[in-house]
This record gives structure tokens, sequence and C-alpha cells, in this order.
């Protein structure tokens, strides 16, 4: 495995995601290569994702082609948001529901930006994405839950009036704390401590707990949360470590528990499928496994990152290392360059399957580098 392959899939995919823009500023969910047509298809979690995927390829890159895209989709979603007289920012996305993961989302795009301030505009846009990115964290404060056997993870989506309702989404939940995280850890928002404990605990004991007990009984009792909560919380217990290591040391052996779990699945998964996103929780899981001094898991970490990226290689259009299906996509077609297919026999390339395999190539090139991840 080599840098440079690593570089490329990273520009390569968020040169898919910019030609993905509409001249709105949101994107095209999903394009066929073989068909050489767009799906109808769309999701507001993933169109803000794919915003968060750009600022992270962004905050990587050498060069500033990236922000006029950003800029773009950043005015798509101030114009689809109100802003209550508490001051939380809620978004409204056309023909969608009101989903507290896409708040988050949002919200992780605005704090990588911020992350560099020196790369934006000047005082007066900095202050703007200061101004938004606070009304949006107390969109996300607003969604804790307070009583009952689900308190302290997140109300799944908010009514038009901001009221939050719904049962919680495991998904939404670690994006939330991944948010609230980064806010406290990288924008000093030291406010924000108390609360991210107990939500992070929380989330353990409703989303992962449970499942965990579960397939060391029996591997096939895995429950749908560990999914959706797995990449979200391991980012947010290694943003944890780095930050205090004595204060949230227990979720280092959580960490790497959970990263078991998913070695396991990936090892049994259907070889064909894309699961970009495991490898945005088993990267850092890889880290807090050599900071543990666990050659074991280090080991056998190692080997699962090094056969992954190869294979994520092998799912995108127009990469040199591109093999099955993808290699065989036009090279004329501009639309489908840098897409990630979603399997290896699947023609399909959609923008939030792009936006994990951009993430987690990125990760491992700075894992390699030996830079902090991002």
């Amino acid at each position: 495995m080599h840098i440079h392959d690593l570089e490329v899939g990273i520009a390569l995919g968020a040169q898919f995601l910019v030609n993905s823009q509409t001249d709105a500023g949101n994107f095209r969910y999903e394009y066929d290569w073989k068909a050489r047509k767009d799906s109808t298809n769309d999701n507001v979690v993933r169109q803000a994702g794919t915003l968060w995927g750009l600022s992270l390829a962004h905050a990587d890159a050498a060069d500033e082609l990236l922000l006029p895209a950003i800029r773009k989709t950043l005015h798509f979603f101030k114009s689809h948001t109100n802003v209550l007289s508490d001051g939380r920012r809620l978004l409204h996305y056309p023909g969608q529901k009101n989903d507290l993961g896409a708040v988050a989302l949002i919200t992780l795009a605005h704090i990588e930006l911020l992350r560099q301030p020196q790369r934006l505009g000047g005082p007066g846009e900095i202050a703007l994405l200061e101004s938004d990115l606070d009304g949006y964290l107390k969109t996300i404060l607003a969604g804790e839950r307070l009583d009952g056997k689900q308190a302290h993870v997140f109300f799944k989506s908010y009514k038009e009036d901001g009221t939050p309702h719904g049962k919680n989404s495991p998904y939404y939940d670690g994006e939330s704390l991944l948010a609230l995280v980064k806010a406290a850890k990288y924008l000093g928002r030291s406010d924000l401590w108390e609360r991210i404990e107990r939500m992070a605990e929380a989330g353990w004991e409703i989303n992962a707990e449970p499942g965990l007990k579960a397939v060391k009984i029996c591997p096939k009792k895995a429950t749908k949360e560990m999914k959706g909560y797995y990449q979200w919380s391991s980012m947010s217990y290694y943003e944890l470590l780095g930050h205090d290591r004595q204060r949230f040391g227990k979720y280092a052996p959580r960490l790497l528990q959970y990263a078991d779990w998913m070695v396991a699945k990936q090892e049994h998964a259907a070889a064909k499928g894309n699961s970009g996103y495991a490898f945005e929780g088993l990267i850092p899981a890889y880290l807090v496994s050599l900071d543990q001094d666990d050659k074991k898991r280090s080991n056998r970490l190692a080997c699962v990152l090094r056969t992954a990226m190869h294979k994520l290689n092998g799912m995108q259009v127009g990469h040199p290392k591109a093999r099955s299906l993808a290699s065989q996509a036009p090279q004329d077609d501009e639309r489908a360059q840098g897409g990630a297919q979603n399997a290896l026999d699947s023609s399909a390339l959609r923008i939030d399957t792009t936006q994990h395999q951009v993430h987690a190539i990125l990760m491992m090139k700075l894992l390699m580098q030996k830079k902090e991840l991002l």
C-alpha cells in the first residue's frame, strides 16, 4: 500500500462529490455509470454527510479548489434553515424529514472549516460560520432526551416549530456525540464536557453494550444499533481519549471490544460489498491498540486495514488500481470519475458511499504520515 494510491483516491473522490453538485448547491444522490443516468432518490443526512466529506478533504488539501463548492452547499443549507428566538438553527430540507443527524453533520463541517480559520475569507466569514455553528449546536443540545430509558441520547428529529420528537437513532446519537466532542475539543467549548460525558455513557449503554453482550453468546445476535453507532462512537471515543485519557480512559477497552466485533463482521462480510464506513472506526481502533501495547489486536487490525485499502481502491471508478466492474467504466464519463461503487459488481455510485470511502482513505493516509486524524 502506497500513500500515492491513497492520495489519488482522495482527490478522485472529492472530484466526484464536486461533480455531483447541482446548481442549487446540494448534490445528485446517485449516478449509474452503465446507464449514464442520475437517480431521483435523495436523503438529507447523506446530503449533509457529503458536505462534511468535502470539508474533510479541504482540511487536508494543499489548495482551495474545494472551498467554492463547500460555500455553495453551506449557502444552500442556510437558505433552507430557520432561526428560532433562542438561537437554534433548524434545517428544513425540501421533501425530507427534519432529522437531527443532518444537523450534526452540518455542524461537523463547520467545525472542520473553523479549525483552519486562516484558510477562510477573513473575519467576516469566520464570524458568520461561528454564529451558524452556535445555532446548530443549540439544536443538537436541545435534542437530548432528559428522562426515560433513553435519557441522554437524542430525539431522532424535530417538528417544524423545533420541538424534538421520535425515538433515538443510533446513527444520529453517534453523529451528534462526535459533533459535540469536536466542538469542545477543537473550538474551546469547554461548557460541553459535562453533557458529553453523560451522552457518551448513555450511548454506550443503549446502542453498543447490549449487542456486544449478545454476540458473545451468539454472533448472529448482533443488533442494528451496533452497526449504526459503530464508526461514530469509535471516532468519538478516540477524540475523548486524546483529550483526557484519565477522565475518559474506560473508552479504550470499549473501543477495542467494539472493533473486535467489526473486524469479525468484515472478515465474514460479502467480499463484493463496500464497507468504507467501517474503517472510519477501525483506523482509530488501530491507533488505540498501539497506544495500549495490544500487539495481538494491532497486528490483526493492521492486516484488515491493508486488505481494505486495496479493496476500496478497486471499487473506485478512475483509480489506477480499479478492478472488476469499476475498471470497465468509460474514462470519458466525467460524471463517474472518482465515484465509489457500492459493490464490485454494481455500477451505482452514491455520494454517501464515496464520502465514507474518501474519509477512510484520508484517515489511512494521515495514519501512515503519523499525523493527527481528521
